[in-house]
């Protein structure tokens, strides 16, 4: 059986590419919900219908025991309703969400370094969940920020420059010293753009470093999982539209002969 990683298109490509190099013997299959790019502007009801669509092939079609979700916004909006669907429809799977690692990462940041400014840039929908911002509220004298950038992930995907979009967000105090959270996988792609633009973070948070540091552990403590995966070191991306920027992305970071596939749900 094969670890799923689930997005809407490069956030979640950028991710699994840091997964395999850290746990490279496993079987990956990576499906990039191309057609729906981008996720945060969708509704709940939108998202919970591509997800479940595109869970159901990942189990039954290609034979996923866990699936790895790459994605803030549906880790944010959906991620309890989704657990209660897989656990009613396929109650031998798995799915990791993105929250729970983040915020664990954070919180010992906090500790180690005695920093009490958190700011989180994200999407319309991951913002607007407050879902990071309220994990951290019972923490004492913390402050945490949102900064919503609803169109930079569209601007990735597109292979555009996002140095000057990024630039367009009102500066943080230079008085004081941040913890930075890139709370959308996209954003990890351009995160020396995030470095030059917001000098006062002192310590970023990047999921694609996050995620399979948390797998691994994850992993070693369940060694039953660990049974039942595969280990053939391969890998299978799945799009449901083709798009020239993704495939760029593809070639550029898994080689120029990779084949993937496009399914259409």
């Amino acid at each position: 059986m094969k670890i799923g990683v689930f997005d809407s298109g490069l956030g979640g490509l950028w991710v699994l590419k840091n997964i395999r190099e850290m746990l490279p013997l496993y079987d990956y299959v990576f499906f990039a919900d191309q057609a729906y790019v981008p996720y945060g502007n969708k509704t709940k009801e939108e998202l919970f219908d591509r997800a479940t669509k595109i869970f159901k092939h990942l189990y039954e079609i290609e034979n996923c025991k866990i699936i790895v979700i790459a994605c803030n916004t549906n880790s944010t909006s959906i991620f309890e309703e989704l657990k209660l669907w897989v656990k009613e429809n396929y109650p031998d799977r798995l799915i990791v969400g993105i929250v729970l690692p983040t915020i664990l990462n954070i919180k010992s940041l906090i500790e180690n370094n005695n920093i009490k400014d958190v700011v989180f840039f994200g999407t319309h929908r991951t913002v607007n969940s407050h879902v990071y911002k309220t994990e951290l509220e019972n923490l004492d004298s913390i402050n945490v920020s949102e900064i919503e950038m609803s169109l930079l992930a569209s601007l990735i995907e597109e292979g555009k420059p996002t140095l000057e979009y990024i630039k367009s967000f009102s500066e943080l105090d230079k008085n004081k010293e941040y913890i930075g959270a890139l709370v959308c996988t996209h954003y990890g792609i351009v995160r020396e753009d995030f470095k030059k633009v917001f000098p006062s973070v002192k310590h970023w948070v990047y999921q694609e470093d996050i995620l399979p540091n948390y797998l691994k552990s994850y992993l070693n403590e369940n060694s039953n999982l660990t049974e039942v995966l595969s280990k053939d070191n391969s890998m299978k991306v799945i799009v449901s539209k083709e798009s020239p920027v993704f495939n760029d992305f593809l070639y550029k970071w898994f080689g120029d002969d990779f084949k993937f596939s496009v399914c259409v749900l």
